[in-house]
Order: C-alpha cells, then sequence, then structure tokens
C-alpha cells in the first residue's frame, strides 16, 4: 500500500467510526448500557442519541488523530495525488464532528487549510475540469485559486 493510500484507508476508517455501533468503538460498558435509541413501540428517541454521541468521541478523536499523525509524516498536504485528495475531503466532516468545542478557531483553521489544499491539489491533477463548468461557490470560497 502506497503512504497515499494508507492515509486514505485511515480517512476511510475516522470518517466510519462517527457512525459504528461497534463495541469496539464505544466500549463494551457503552455498548450494552446505552439507552436505546429506538424504544420498544418504534418511536425515536431524539434525546438518547447524544449518549451515543459522545460514546464514539474518545475513539474517533484518536481515529483523527492518526490520521493527522499519517498526513504529516507521508507528505499528503505537499504531493498531489488523488487518494490524498480523497483523504483530505474524508477528515474535514470528522474535524466538526469530534465534539471539542474549546478547539473551535483550531478546527475552523485547519478546516480551511485541507479545503483550499484539496482545491489547490484538485487544479494541479487537473481534476476541477472546464473553467466555466466549475460552480461559483467553489472558485469564490478560496481567494487566489483562479481556473
Amino acid at each position: 500500500m502506497s503512504p497515499d493510500q494508507e492515509v486514505l484507508c485511515a480517512a476511510i476508517e475516522a470518517w466510519g467510526a462517527q457512525y459504528s455501533d461497534s463495541p469496539i468503538l464505544l466500549g463494551l460498558s457503552s455498548a450494552t448500557s446505552a439507552p436505546r435509541v429506538i424504544d420498544s413501540n418504534g418511536t425515536f428517541a431524539p434525546a438518547y442519541r447524544v449518549s451515543w454521541g459522545q460514546a464514539r468521541n474518545g475513539a474517533c478523536n484518536a481515529l483523527l488523530d492518526r490520521v493527522r499523525r499519517l498526513i504529516d509524516r507521508n507528505g499528503i498536504i505537499r504531493k498531489p495525488t488523488i487518494p490524498g485528495v480523497q483523504a483530505l475531503m474524508l477528515c474535514i466532516e470528522p474535524l466538526f464532528s469530534s465534539g471539542e468545542t474549546v478547539k473551535d478557531k483550531e478546527v475552523q483553521m485547519e478546516a480551511h487549510m485541507f479545503e483550499t489544499t484539496i482545491l489547490e491539489q484538485m487544479r494541479i491533477l487537473s481534476l476541477l475540469g472546464e473553467p466555466d463548468r466549475c460552480s461559483s461557490v467553489v472558485t469564490d470560497r478560496v481567494p487566489g485559486i483562479e481556473l
């Protein structure tokens, strides 16, 4: 497996962990004792979903930190590749789901850096297509990107 594919696999793992009910992520006690999201009568209990999300936070944050280390170690930001772009794209959503509100500014800055890098690497890799077909939203979000 190449370094960029390793980062992509780690990003898929971190992204997927947010939606998993596996006892490996939730912990055995959380998996057996957390309140049920769907009641016995088939209705949803939205308030109970929070406990499941909070139970995942530790594992999800650890997996996201692993992806960050792999991105740095493998030079994904400096070397444009398609798997690298895919990995960066998958990292943005977990950043905002980390549950760490004290790091809001850092998360926004990191997400902005990833978005800028994604657009620049897509331009370098000729993945943006024809300039007249690009959405103005894409080109207006990051100053200095000219297509």
